[in-house]
């Protein structure tokens, strides 16, 4: 298998007759779906798309752009997948710094972005493919290039912590050997059902496609506004055997289970990425989901995924994120890039296919991130701070550029986090760093009072440690991927 679109392929040629795809639109098969990205593709062609060129895809959710995402692939062309709510400043700077050639779009979005002003790419609206005929004899067959697999499949714009959105470059081969190792550790079957309430364009909510198909299973694919009272509906009605979560998803389902006093027995796995997932969330969930089996995952963009617990460590290994995904390797290293023992905290190096190539357009953070340790295969030096036990197992501290010094110790931001939902009544906390002095203040949705969690946080840490405000609030702001947006909770913290 050289490109992505081959999943498709494989999975139409196995069965063509099957439901891939379950959406508010409908149920599409296999068939139904490799029809569309021909459709597209062949369109597409004809507008001059060829092998390396960049397409931007800002498009709703549906089956329009999961079929347009494998309609890139077919084509060879390089993919940039931007949520929803992009905004024209945001668009403006994607446009430019990705050079792409091509913007698949809406009408509706054409209007609102007022796309006529952009020279120097040519905007296509879904109408006109969808009015399309298509001419499949001018489509070429992918099997015949025989260097796909080191072609860029996309580029993943991730915003980070700060500054302008960096785009990762994504192989093929990288992509589609992670997918494999995934599978070897969630044992996704034909019959699943993987019920993906995340954007598309949040790498975490992409990959659900690619490895539902790697399967012949079926995707069913939400919307983030979806996680609300009709979330349990959904799941039931759709048929979901596996759900893929965040900790603030997480936080909104438990919240519905207790109030509706509901199991769904039919969940076969769950998997948790983006963030810590508090150990009470992993308790509640398996009361509420009494089959399923929960697997507690730590990625980046740049490298998809690092590595998974299974659920028969839960128990024994607490607050781990599990062990090296298979064919790869961590290694924690101190400041003069020496591995460290175990348990002792460092960065956190990744080795393996799944690196990807690099950040488009900036050499320079390229070679200070993506770099070689004495081996043939690219290494990620990742900017977390680890450590690992000594069996392997990987534990996460903090963030390298999240670490403050407070009374002459350096603090993780995590650690106060963690132990702020491990008081009764915290559902969601975030620590940031406001003003020139950078006071650490801790904000909390909560309905307890700051005095009642700053005494409970007093039996929880050191004394240094300590933040030196709490702030409570009803809910957190969140990105459109369902993390915590700091920024934004900075800047309203920041104007109080």
């Amino acid at each position: 298998m050289k490109r992505l679109c081959e999943l498709l392929d494989h999975s139409e040629q196995r069965y063509p007759h099957k439901v891939a795809l379950i959406t508010d639109e409908g149920h599409f098969t296999y068939s139904q779906l490799t029809q569309e990205r021909d459709r597209i593709s062949s369109y597409l062609q004809s507008c001059g798309v060829n092998t390396g060129e960049r397409i931007i895809l800002l498009l709703p959710h549906g089956k329009f752009l999961v079929s347009s995402i494998f309609a890139a692939s077919r084509l060879g062309a390089t993919y940039i997948l931007l949520h929803e709510s992009t905004t024209r400043y945001q668009l403006d700077y994607i446009v430019k710094d990705s050079q792409a050639s091509y913007l698949l779009t809406t009408d509706a979005f054409v209007e609102k972005l007022t796309m006529s002003l952009y020279i120097g790419i040519k905007v296509i609206s879904d109408n006109d493919v969808t009015a399309h005929a298509m001419d499949q004899s001018r489509l070429d067959d992918p099997e015949n290039e025989d260097s796909s697999s080191n072609e860029v499949a996309c580029l993943l714009y991730t915003s980070g912590s700060t500054g302008r959105p960096k785009a990762v470059v994504s192989h093929h081969s990288s992509m589609l050997f992670v997918l494999e190792s995934i599978q070897s550790c969630l044992n996704i079957e034909t019959d699943d059902v993987i019920g993906n309430f995340l954007p598309l364009s949040f790498d975490y909510g992409m990959y659900q496609v690619f490895l539902a198909f790697n399967q012949n299973a079926t995707i069913a694919l939400g919307k983030r506004s979806d996680v609300g009272p009709a979330l349990i509906h959904k799941i039931r009605e759709w048929g979901i055997t596996g759900l893929p979560i965040v900790p603030s998803m997480g936080e909104a389902l438990i919240k519905l289970m207790r109030r509706q006093m509901t199991q769904i027995p039919e969940i076969r796995f769950i998997t948790n990425t983006g963030a810590a997932l508090p150990q009470a969330y992993v308790n509640e969930l398996d009361t509420f989901f009494p089959n399923a089996r929960l697997h507690l995952m730590y990625g980046l963009t740049e490298c998809k995924r690092v590595s998974i617990l299974q659920p028969e460590f839960l128990a024994d290994k607490p607050g781990s994120v599990g062990t090296s995904l298979p064919g790869t390797s961590c290694t924690v290293i101190d400041e003069r890039g020496l591995q460290l023992p175990p348990y002792k905290v460092g960065e956190l190096v990744v080795q393996g296919p799944h690196v990807m190539m690099g950040y488009w357009n900036d050499p320079q953070r390229t070679q200070h991130v993506f770099r070689n340790m004495a081996s043939p295969e690219r290494s990620l030096y990742t900017g977390d701070y680890f450590w690992m036990d000594d069996e392997g197992f990987l534990y996460f501290y903090a963030r390298k550029d999240d670490m403050y010094k407070q009374n002459g110790f350096r603090i993780s931001p995590t650690e106060i986090e963690l132990a702020a939902v491990d008081i009764v009544g915290v559902e969601q906390a975030a620590l940031v760093l406001t003003g020139d002095a950078a006071v650490p203040i801790l904000a909390v949705s909560s309905t307890s009072t700051a005095e009642s969690i700053l005494d409970e946080l007093r039996m929880r840490l050191e004394d240094y440690k300590m933040p030196t405000q709490i702030y409570v609030t009803d809910q957190l702001p969140l990105t459109s991927n369902g993390k915590i947006d700091k920024n934004k909770l900075k800047r309203d913290l920041e104007k109080e």
